[in-house]
């Protein structure tokens, strides 16, 4: 959920940016083409969605940013010469006298061959438009994706169970099956230091409410007395459920090691979270890769609600 604040407060400072940029942009194009400067630039900023930006390039499609290149008032490229000073701003043909454009040629008029000049108008150049323009549109897209990013994704549901705790002797007498388990066994030799162990799986397995992904696994500890144990789901913004189990107890080296199985259905199953006494230090993970050694107990604990 942090991410998606840092990614709103993000876009809506972009926003901001924009719009400041937009307005300075719209303030100083307007006043070098004889506009109201002050009024084009409010309605850039103020109206939605840009709307004021689009309104202002089609409105001054009929005003020239040419200026004069020797008092530097605005002019257009139909002036031969300055309205306001005289100069001369139209190349001409130096047989016929006739104005001609800079990029041509030929004379179009007496055929005669003209000198390449540059052209006495200078013009402005636009280096912010394209960076207007391209704000203008990717902000909006910014803004949609954060809003769909706001909303939390479904996760559909999630069930929950936990079984224990047993003794590994009581645990062989309810599922006799699992004494010849080997990969069970030579999970249970590697825990020997005190803490929490959890050896899991995730499959896509049938149940009373349909096809659902399914993380089962054997919660093991050993070192601690009085110990409680809440296994549930954690929805996280994505619509991933993980199992988080929880863990509290009073450490003791003479206490004797107790097994719970746990399982958690959801339509998207996360990796498992596991806590002794509020902390991960002395937990430990294994997942079984292979997916069959859970299986024996799998179909009792699907049905048992």
């Amino acid at each position: 959920m942090n991410g998606v604040v840092i990614l709103i407060a993000g876009v809506g400072l972009l926003l901001v940016l924009s719009l400041v940029l937009i307005g300075v942009f719209v303030w100083r194009d307007a006043r070098s083409r004889g506009m109201n400067a002050a009024g084009w630039a409010l309605c850039a900023v103020f109206l939605p969605l840009f709307c004021g930006l689009a309104l202002y390039l089609i409105a001054r499609t009929g005003r020239s940013a040419m200026r004069c290149p020797q008092c530097h008032q605005p002019v257009s490229s139909e002036y031969t010469v300055c309205p306001f000073c005289g100069t001369e701003l139209k190349l001409r043909c130096p047989s016929c006298k006739r104005p001609v454009e800079y990029i041509w040629k030929i004379c179009p008029w007496c055929s005669a061959e003209l000198p390449q000049r540059t052209p006495p108008v200078a013009e402005k150049k636009e280096r912010w438009l394209g960076w207007v323009l391209a704000m203008s549109i990717l902000v909006p897209l910014l803004m949609i994706g954060a809003i769909v990013l706001s909303s939390p994704f479904d996760h559909g549901g999630f069930s929950t169970v936990q079984d224990g705790p047993y003794t590994v002797e009581e645990l062989f007498e309810v599922q006799p099956e699992l004494v010849e388990d080997t990969a069970l066994n030579e999970w249970l030799e590697k825990c020997q230091e005190d803490g929490v162990y959890l050896l899991w799986n995730r499959q896509v397995l049938g149940g009373k409410d349909g096809d659902k992904q399914t993380l089962v696994g054997y919660l093991y500890l050993r070192g601690y007395r009085d110990v409680e144990l809440d296994a549930n789901g954690d929805p996280n913004y994505w619509g991933r459920v993980s199992l988080k189990a929880e863990l509290t107890g009073i450490p003791d080296e003479n206490a004797e090691p107790v097994i719970w199985f746990v399982r958690l259905r959801a339509n998207r199953a996360g990796t498992p979270e596991l806590l002794l006494n509020g902390s991960e230090s002395q937990t430990w993970l294994e997942k079984v890769e292979d997916g069959q050694l859970l299986n024996d107990i799998i179909d009792f604990y699907i049905h048992a609600e």
